[in-house]
């Protein structure tokens, strides 16, 4: 499998699938992967939403998303409002972040309350066994088959 999405959203931004500040991985046809790297730039939250509003526009069905907050995340609060506007999407099928760090579990915890009506499709858990748990709960059968290790190891 390619990563069809990704690869189509971060070449349109002149990218690799790299950012400042987070990696996109599409580990399958429904699930993104990203792990943010560091906290990030104002700059690295306007690439972010361009690219995964771009990845949503251009998905053929409903995307899921884990993302790995160990690291950092967006504390803008402009593009957390944008983050969930984006749960509006079409294509958004639901999302969920794992991590101990309190700052982010505030910022995740922010961006869930924004995404209003769609916040029982987006949590923010403590562990990778909880989110992956809670993606299957959205979807039986969208974490299997991947090879976590190989992705968590990168």
């Amino acid at each position: 499998m390619q990563d069809l999405y990704v690869m189509q959203a971060l070449s349109y931004f002149k990218k690799d699938h790299m950012g400042n500040a987070f990696a996109f991985h599409q580990v399958s046809d429904d699930l993104i992967f990203i792990r943010w790297t560091s906290t990030a730039t104002h700059q690295d939250e306007v690439l972010f939403i361009k690219a995964l509003q771009h990845c949503l526009n251009h998905a053929a069905h409903p995307l899921y998303f884990l993302s790995d907050l160990t690291n950092g995340c967006i504390v803008g609060i402009k593009p957390l409002g944008e983050l969930g506007k984006l749960t509006q999407h079409r294509n958004w099928a639901g999302s969920t972040a794992f991590t101990l760090s309190m700052i982010s579990r505030v910022y995740a915890s922010s961006f869930r309350s924004l995404s209003r009506d769609t916040a029982d499709k987006n949590t923010v858990c403590e562990s990778v066994h909880e989110a992956l748990a809670f993606l299957e709960s959205l979807k039986p059968g969208v974490t299997a088959d991947i090879d976590w290790e190989r992705h968590f190891a990168d």
